[in-house]
């Protein structure tokens, strides 16, 4: 079971407008909920000062999470996965101004990140095609910058698929953000729900 999510799914909320805006939220948060005015107008809510700053301690600290998560996916999220939503979408905007100049750049930052696994998994994929020329070597410095002019599209698709299970350690870092902070956010609307049912339905005694 892989515990962190792709860069892709990671995208639906880090690249959203509330996860950009989520960056500035630790900070925001820290001056709203250690200020002296805020306490004074909790002083003079029915509940309590400390009922709700309690509330706002889950909410404080579920912001501060999710705003360290969208910070992450920032600095670490690859640029494939974060301008592009899907292999789809990557395949159509790459293939219209692909040249084999930048497929060999490509294919040497792919290489100096995963090693001999590249040349592996693209050779495999290109002799998957049956209308793929045979021959040896397809991926030796003499026939390389052909082999990627001929098959662009399996060099592509296994760029992004590389790229986004890429940076492991990162990608969990922000998996584990996004979903601890959603949960704390999530707790004031449940503790509110709770008590809307209790008045509505006291227990008996």
């Amino acid at each position: 079971m892989r515990l962190a999510l792709s860069w892709e799914s990671l995208r639906r909320l880090g690249e959203t407008r509330v996860g950009k805006l989520s960056i500035a939220a630790p900070f925001v948060g820290y001056i709203l909920i250690y200020s002296q005015r805020l306490r004074e107008v909790l002083a003079l809510s029915g509940d309590g000062p400390a009922h709700e700053l309690g509330r706002l301690h889950f909410t404080y600290f579920g912001l501060l999470l999710f705003g360290f998560g969208s910070i992450i996916f920032q600095l670490r999220c690859p640029g494939v996965n974060r301008h592009y939503s899907s292999r789809r979408d990557y395949l159509n905007g790459a293939l219209t101004h692909v040249t084999t100049a930048r497929l060999l750049d490509d294919f040497d930052s792919l290489v100096k990140e995963h090693g001999q696994e590249v040349s592996r998994r693209l050779e495999a994929a290109i002799r998957s095609d049956p209308t793929a020329a045979a021959g040896h070597d397809l991926l030796s410095p003499g026939n390389l910058s052909r082999t990627l002019q001929d098959h662009p599209l399996e060099f592509l698709q296994l760029r992004y698929d590389l790229s986004t299970l890429s940076r492991r350690f990162a990608r969990l870092a922000v998996t584990c953000c996004y979903g601890i902070g959603l949960v704390l956010l999530a707790i004031p609307g449940v503790l509110v729900a709770f008590r809307v049912v209790h008045t509505l339905w006291p227990y008996p005694g």
